[in-house]
């Protein structure tokens, strides 16, 4: 698992374009691992947001083991009150958390607010395929505390907020659902 994660984390990493100039925030950091990484093949500066005290807290002692303490910082807050300034990120990166986010025309607002001008915005999760089934989606919906949605939602929202430059890359492999017993 932690092999696929790695690989996950390497592909946004190239989506980033993150260099050892830039400053990157990881949203619903979780442990850490991917600003970690991502601080330490690139030389970059990152900071990390999560809701937990308790992965805050694996993410610093994380951070204190990997000898990165100098350029990578967490702390607990909320994505819809960053405790940044405006402008101050070349990159804001979520990894499989957006689905969480109740309100994502809020969160979004206040991600975009902290990202520089022309900088970037990379969202890596957990997205309803166009044309699913809305009730099958709703039932996952009520089961997990996350609200899935499609990748034309997260474009929609970026549009609406005057983001230029929207590339959607689909990195689940092919496959179809499994035939149903008896068919």
């Amino acid at each position: 698992m932690e092999q696929a994660q790695d690989r996950m984390i390497d592909v946004v990493g190239i989506a980033t374009g993150l260099d050892a100039g830039g400053r990157l925030l990881d949203v619903g950091c979780g442990r850490g691992q991917a600003a970690l990484r991502l601080a330490g093949a690139t030389g970059a500066r990152a900071d990390g947001v999560a809701v937990s005290p308790f992965q805050i807290r694996i993410a610093t002692d994380n951070t204190q083991r990997a000898g990165l303490a100098d350029r990578v910082a967490f702390r607990v807050a909320d994505v819809v009150d960053l405790p940044y300034p405006d402008d101050a990120f070349d990159v804001v990166m979520l990894m499989e958390s957006a689905c969480h986010f109740p309100d994502k025309p809020v969160a979004l607002r206040e991600m975009l607010r902290v990202l520089r001008p022309g900088g970037r915005f990379v969202l890596e999760d957990v997205l309803m395929l166009e044309g699913a089934d809305p009730e099958r989606w709703a039932a996952l919906n009520a089961e997990i505390p996350a609200a899935f949605v499609t990748s034309g939602h997260w474009v929609a929202l970026l549009e609406a907020e005057g983001c230029t430059g929207i590339a959607v890359r689909d990195l689940k492999p092919p496959w179809a659902p499994p035939t149903p017993p008896n068919s």
